[in-house]
């Protein structure tokens, strides 16, 4: 298996939880305490699945040896991915602080959709940069051994992350909401490995 697949089946699973939350917000209303739980679940979800699992991989183990292979550190691909990562943390930040208020203000609802919009917009859009440019150009500039050696790193990364019952209740969570809101699962081939890789 390449470290690139293991971060394709996680995108799956990012991109669930991003339909998820755009029919949970579309839909959010003040004084419904389901809708704002299951908004704060997501939440979590982005932060520490997405944020302290993938992107953390990416950061600290993908991306080094990508510029250590020869691509630029402060230009070209690499520099876009970082840049929309900090985007997506400044959404994520901004979601947090508006979920309180949305419990009993209209205003804060709307900027709440808002917000939740355009971080869907920008992780789908970041999300096929990386599957159809970034990681065809990594696995044509990595040879089998490399791949390996950052399977053995994204292993230790995850080791000391966000440990394998945190993974187990985020994919849990998402089997639960997505049943709840009829929003379907990945293939169940791309869920079972991105649950396998991540903890």
């Amino acid at each position: 298996m390449k470290a690139t697949t293991i971060l394709r089946s996680e995108h799956e699973l990012i991109l669930r939880a991003l339909r998820i939350l755009s029919f949970v917000t579309d839909r959010f209303a003040t004084g419904n305490d389901e809708h704002r739980a299951a908004v704060a679940d997501l939440l979590g979800f982005f932060r520490e699945f997405m944020d302290d699992c993938h992107h953390a991989k990416e950061e600290m183990v993908l991306f080094p040896a990508l510029i250590a292979a020869g691509l630029p550190a402060r230009m070209g691909p690499i520099a876009v991915m970082l840049h929309e990562h900090d985007i997506g943390r400044g959404h994520l930040a901004a979601m947090r602080e508006l979920l309180p208020r949305a419990a009993g203000d209209e205003i804060a609802v709307a900027e709440l959709r808002h917000a939740a919009g355009e971080f869907a917009l920008l992780l789908e859009n970041h999300i096929v940069k990386e599957n159809q440019v970034l990681f065809p150009m990594a696995e044509r500039l990595m040879a089998e051994s490399d791949q390996s050696d950052l399977l053995v790193a994204f292993a230790a990364h995850e080791q000391q992350g966000i440990g394998a019952q945190t993974r187990q209740r985020y994919v849990a969570l998402l089997d639960e909401l997505g049943a709840r809101y009829g929003v379907a699962a990945a293939p169940a081939a791309q869920q079972t490995s991105a649950a396998a890789r991540c903890g």
